[in-house]
């Protein structure tokens, strides 16, 4: 009879359990459902804001991080680097969507180009569209540095959707690191839309805005000193001046200097990137 009593219990409380835990969920989703939308639409607002003038800039860099690294380089000017890190993204992105690595390979430390090389590989044989009118310029006349900033278009390898518009947001500097060396994290804060071609309803044919944040890091020798003007996001090698050329090791082929390992100028060591979210500019909604 204390058996039977107890399965029959076993039996009335799994369900309850069950229940509570459905409960649980739809409270949960309740309550984050109008914070997600909320936060959605500012990504869209934000997208949509015109003229655009560029991404902002900030600083998280203390002023002991600052003083060591002035003791090695007292050139250097944290908003100068992050222009031209600024100017590094762009380029390393313009090299990847007119599926050129070599044009990038300048940037990269050679780990890492070996690896984002392969990553380009695999996307070239994905539809490429054709870069469109300029949508802005960054200019700097104290960095000799020149980026345009076009329409980006590229249908990703395996999915029918289309990449457009790629803006950057917010351009920050976020973590320091100066063990052995001069390492710098930024963050790049950015939005792009997305589009099916060919969509046979008005809802997929809908552009979509999407954002997401990458954190790149930026490494160099503690010796190595700010340069004025130029540089590799110049075009131009940082030890010679001369217009950079690469030879098979990623060396100067005019003066020999080695550049992309950070032993004349800045160089990208790692990338890593977060989960993107998703809007719809037809009317707003998210998905």
């Amino acid at each position: 009879m204390t058996a039977l009593a107890l399965v029959n219990g076993a039996k009335t409380t799994a369900p309850r359990g069950a229940a509570a835990f459905v409960a649980l969920v739809i409270i949960c989703a309740a309550i984050s459902a109008p914070v997600v939308i909320r936060h959605r639409r500012r990504v869209l607002r934000r997208y949509r804001r015109e003229p655009y003038a560029g991404p902002r800039y900030h600083l998280k860099m203390t002023k002991g991080t600052l003083a060591a690294i002035r003791r090695s380089d007292p050139g250097f000017d944290p908003e100068a680097f992050l222009r031209r890190a600024q100017a590094i993204f762009w380029l390393v992105q313009a090299a990847f969507e007119r599926g050129d690595p070599q044009a990038g390979r300048a940037y990269l430390a050679p780990g890492l180009f070996q690896e984002w090389q392969a990553r380009a590989a695999r996307a070239d044989g994905a539809a490429r569209k054709a870069w469109g009118p300029v949508k802005a310029l960054v200019h700097d006349d104290h960095l000799g540095v020149e980026v345009r900033l076009n329409h980006v278009g590229r249908a990703a390898p395996g999915r029918p959707w289309v990449r457009e518009n790629l803006r950057l947001l917010d351009v920050g500097q976020t973590r320091a690191y100066l063990s052995g060396g001069h390492t710098l994290g930024v963050g790049f804060r950015m939005a792009y839309t997305t589009r099916i071609p060919g969509a046979r309803t008005a809802r997929r044919a809908r552009p979509r805005v999407h954002e997401t944040t990458e954190l790149w890091l930026f490494s160099r020798h503690a010796c190595v000193r700010t340069i004025g003007t130029g540089g590799v996001a110049g075009g131009q090698c940082p030890n010679c001046g001369r217009r950079l050329q690469l030879d098979g090791a990623g060396h100067c082929g005019h003066c020999g200097a080695e550049i992309t390992a950070g032993a004349c100028d800045w160089t990208v060591t790692r990338f890593r990137d977060y989960p993107a979210t998703r809007t719809d500019i037809g009317n707003g909604a998210s998905t």
